[in-house]
């Protein structure tokens, strides 16, 4: 910490990485410089600003000085992408002194520059530049490595857990496995008075940057940083990992699986050690090659499936030598699916799925099953990325255990509760969310862009509920459900539950918020509603104003424009409620055998009167229920407490289990003053 008042107004910082921007704002600015001995010391700089995150920048050339990106052939490399620094300008030196060798190696001519005999020095940096211009460093060259066949980047690896919130500073490291290959070795310092995070959450926080291949096996936690005496990091001095010194693999919360235990007793009767835990490193804890390979044997034994020796070295504890058996097993429901679907029973774990005969249409019916059995939403791009089964069955575990996120058009107000989910369509009820309390699990489910482009110009009521019915099943892939919507989106809504019990799936409740029946929507183009118009629009201005229903008059025109033009300038839910509107005007509805609520305003005109039209098509159970109020007003906070205590009472008073239990990283968070920018989104 420092006093408000200082006579430093400088800091400037260099030498080293600066990994971290100050957290808070300080009385003197800092000046992160970049730049070797060989250029005059400094070729970059730029004032960090407090608070921000990720791997400060290194900033711009300073006057005289000239930055170029290049690749391996030299060129420069596209905004964006990593290259090798180069660096031209005034500031180059002469070469090396008496080393002819390496200054002809590191001293080149300047291609870029337009005077005569300028060069360039080669750093051995690596470095990208931002849509901003400021550049970043992306460490050195010769910390590149390849571990089986594949590129990993040592120091992305360090910046990606640095900028985990429990972590002060981390170095990737490879080091020989007890099969003589390169493994990677993370060490870690955590800071100080924060619980130091486990192997498990660390794993799963480069996942989110970095590929699988990029992801160390192995944590060594530091109780302080190796230094050189002029303060350096020596890589020298790091520690050899031993079990007393790795990261707790989980922590005390999260329970061991079924196939860990039993791994955990195969695993310490061969040891011989009671003492050995899920996160220790069998060969570390005693194992060799001997005593691996009868782990092997009693392995595929115990779980039917085969488990080579190289992937016990490359997952040496209980708890990833499980994560390889859940993949093998996976890989043979997986394996199951493509034999159904290309009806074929020959094919190897790596053959390409395209390959064999699978199109398209195959490729979607892979989506729904992988949906259907596992609970999980994988896209169409990411199954064509991973075509074989084996990488497959690797995708859906990640999936299933590395926080999956909702389909696009898919929100989680609230996650978790003890009654079932209500998923409701099309207009957000921010405010209704809230009333009905977090014990009430609460979804949104609405149109994207791409299923706008998808559906198309006119599509029906049915080919738009199939759209929404598959996001649903992608999030929770077997019922009960309880489906509701308001207006307009309350006969999309009765399509949608229509569509689920028709699968077989079971809706506990059909919420349908002041829901136009048929017979009013098929008397919307008779020359009654169009004297009733403009009446409806001086109600329509004294409740949102002049300016703003001037705006929404203005917008109608576009319908007259191809669907690409609405979409990108009436925007997405404009265009999505008119699709909606118009296929609700020509849609005919099924009869309907579930549990309907019907919850209708008090204050409306005689020819509003909905409730007979849904008698007509709901035949067995239909609870009818008023509250005060106008139609507009019904998802305000002020109105909205009725309708929660209505539905409340009249949904199933325990949830039933779900089969499947995500944790979904897209929520939306409660603001009251968003609820305004929808309420003119109703009928």
């Amino acid at each position: 910490e420092w006093p408000a008042r200082t006579e430093l107004r400088l800091l400037l910082t260099g030498g080293d990485v600066l990994r971290q921007a100050p957290s808070v704002p300080l009385p003197f600015d800092v000046v992160n410089n970049y730049g070797p001995t060989e250029c005059t010391v400094v070729a970059t700089s730029t004032v960090i600003i407090a608070g921000s995150d990720g791997l400060p920048p290194i900033g711009r050339p300073i006057s005289g000085a000239s930055v170029y990106l290049l690749d391996e052939n030299g060129q420069p490399v596209p905004e964006g992408n990593i290259g090798e620094i180069y660096l031209g300008g005034n500031g180059v030196g002469r070469g090396y002194r008496n080393l002819p060798d390496s200054t002809g190696r590191n001293f080149l001519p300047d291609p870029f520059s337009a005077t005569a005999g300028a060069r360039m020095y080669r750093t051995g940096d690596r470095g990208v530049r931002r849509s901003d211009g400021q550049l970043e460093f992306r460490g050195r060259l010769d910390r590149q490595i390849k571990i089986r066949g594949q590129r990993v980047e040592l120091d992305e690896i360090g910046s990606v857990l640095t900028a985990h919130p429990s972590i002060d500073f981390a170095m990737a490291i490879a080091k020989a496995s007890p099969e003589g290959e390169s493994q990677l070795v993370a060490y870690v310092l955590p800071k100080k008075n924060t619980p130091a995070p486990t192997t498990n959450e660390l794993q799963k926080h480069v996942l989110h940057s970095l590929p699988d291949h990029m992801v160390p096996p192995i944590f060594v936690r530091l109780n302080e940083l190796p230094l050189t005496p002029n303060g350096k990091l020596d890589p020298k001095l790091l520690p050899q990992p031993t079990n007393a010194n790795l990261l707790e693999s989980r922590s005390a919360k999260e329970s061991a699986s079924p196939i860990e235990e039993e791994l955990l007793t195969i695993v310490r009767e061969l040891l011989k050690n009671d003492t050995v835990v899920a996160g220790d490193n069998f060969f570390l804890a005693g194992g060799h090659s001997l005593l691996g390979m009868q782990l092997v044997i009693k392995v595929q034994a115990a779980f039917g499936v085969e488990v080579t020796l190289r992937q016990l070295f490359e997952a040496p504890s209980v708890e990833s030598l499980a994560v390889v058996i859940r993949t093998a097993l996976r890989g043979q429901h997986l394996a199951e699916i493509w034999q159904e679907l290309l009806r074929r029973n020959h094919f190897g774990l790596d053959d390409d799925f395209s390959d064999l005969g699978g199109g398209p249409a195959l490729v979607a019916a892979l989506q729904e099953r992988i949906a259907k059995e596992f609970g999980l939403f994988i896209s169409i791009s990411e199954l064509l990325q991973n075509s074989t089964v084996r990488r497959q069955a690797e995708l859906t575990l990640r999936a299933a255990t590395a926080e999956p996120v909702l389909p696009p058009g898919m929100f989680a107000l609230h996650l978790d509760g003890k009654r079932n989910r209500i998923f409701w369509v099309h207009t957000l009820n921010v405010n209704l969310a809230k009333e009905l309390g977090e014990d009430q699990p609460f979804f949104f489910v609405t149109l994207t862009a791409n299923d706008l482009m998808a559906l198309g110009e006119k599509p029906t009521l049915q080919k738009i509920a199939a759209c929404l019915v598959g996001k649903i099943l992608a999030t929770q892939s077997k019922g009960p459900y309880n489906i509701g919507g308001v207006c307009i989106g309350s006969v999309l809504a009765y399509e949608i539950a229509s569509q689920l019990r028709a699968a077989g799936h079971e809706v506990s409740v059909l919420l349908l918020l002041d829901a136009p029946s048929q017979p009013y929507l098929r008397s919307c183009n008779s020359l009654a509603a169009k004297l009733r118009h403009p009446r409806h629009f001086v109600r329509r201005v004294a409740h949102v104003g002049l300016k703003q229903s001037l705006i929404n008059f203005c917008k109608r025109p576009l319908k007259y424009f191809p669907l690409s033009v609405r979409t990108k300038y009436a925007g997405e839910r404009t265009v999505a409620h008119e699709l909606i509107e118009v296929a609700a005007f020509a849609y005919d509805p099924g009869k309907y055998e579930g549990k309907v609520l019907l919850i209708l305003s008090t204050e409306r005109d005689p020819y509003l009167n909905f409730l007979p039209g849904w008698q007509g098509v709901v035949e067995h159970d239909l609870n009818a229920r008023f509250v005060d109020g106008l139609h507009r007003d019904l998802i305000t906070p002020e109105n909205v407490r009725d309708i929660a205590d209505v539905i409340k009472s009249h949904l199933p008073s325990a949830a039933q289990k779900v089969c499947e239990s995500l944790s979904l990283s897209t929520r939306l968070e409660f603001d009251e003053r968003e609820t305004k920018t929808h309420t003119t989104a109703l009928f």
